[in-house]
């Protein structure tokens, strides 16, 4: 009895091994075929990506990178997808267009890169205060850039070739003459005021400066308010009375600053 028992236990041990050994087999075989379905769907999506770079469409990547290009950079991309096209499909019914494309692109690149390097060009002149090269390349440039550029360019350069000598009334008053026309900003507190003429008197340790006012911005602040203990900035040229021979600031801005 015990034997037969026994032997169950083993024929049943041995078809359990078997029915492993097959399954292990049988996911083997599964994982093979899914690699090979894997790398035939590869394959197929190359032949797909293949099939979608048609000679028309290679034309029209390279067209719309023209229509869209906005830089130097983005033209010369068009360039090269144009170059590429022309070298693949040498016998193209689309070559003509593509090489007359490729020329506009060139062009056009050759064009902004020409304006970047006149953009850089007035950038160093202003840094080193030459405005007169930075006013030639600004006008050499008018027509291939935007009004609101070029007007932009013509109000910084007027800006900073005008941009006034910071100065204090005793200093200015010492230079005299040798500052005739030239543009400043003082600080002073207010010495008094003659409404009748647009002069305002500003005073500075000791010292007393002359403020022609008319038509000058915020000229209320002066005109309005409290001004014993007033202090005010003022912006201006140097001019000059010819029967006295003293200067005096003719104002452009005038803002109490306390």
């Amino acid at each position: 009895m015990k034997t037969k028992y026994c032997l169950k236990i083993i024929f049943s041990c041995i078809a359990l091994f078997m029915f492993s050994a097959c399954n292990q087999d049988e996911i083997n075989r599964l994982q093979k075929e899914n690699e090979a379905l894997k790398s035939k769907n590869r394959e197929l999506e190359a032949q797909v990506a293949e099939l979608n770079e048609t000679e028309q469409n290679k034309f029209g990547k390279a067209a719309d990178l023209l229509s869209n290009a906005k830089s130097a950079a983005d033209y010369r991309k068009a360039e090269e997808a144009f170059a590429s096209f022309a070298a693949k499909y040498p016998i193209s019914s689309y070559l003509e267009q593509a090489q007359k494309k490729q020329d506009d692109a060139k062009t056009k690149a050759e064009q902004l890169e020409w304006i970047d390097d006149q953009r850089k060009s007035i950038k160093t002149a202003m840094e080193n205060k030459d405005w007169n090269a930075a006013s030639k390349t600004v006008w050499l440039i008018r027509k291939v850039i935007s009004k609101e550029e070029y007007d932009g360019y013509v109000k910084k350069i007027y800006e900073e070739k005008n941009k006034p000598i910071q100065t204090t009334i005793p200093s200015l008053l010492r230079k005299g003459l040798s500052m005739y026309l030239k543009r400043v900003e003082i600080v002073g507190e207010y010495g008094g005021i003659d409404a009748s003429i647009d002069l305002l008197l500003l005073r500075d340790k000791g010292s007393t400066i002359c403020i022609q006012y008319g038509n000058a911005d915020n000229v209320n602040d002066i005109i309005n308010g409290e001004n014993l203990w007033a202090t005010f900035r003022v912006i201006g040229k140097v001019g000059v009375y010819t029967n006295t021979g003293d200067i005096f600031v003719q104002a452009e801005k005038i803002e109490r600053v306390k």
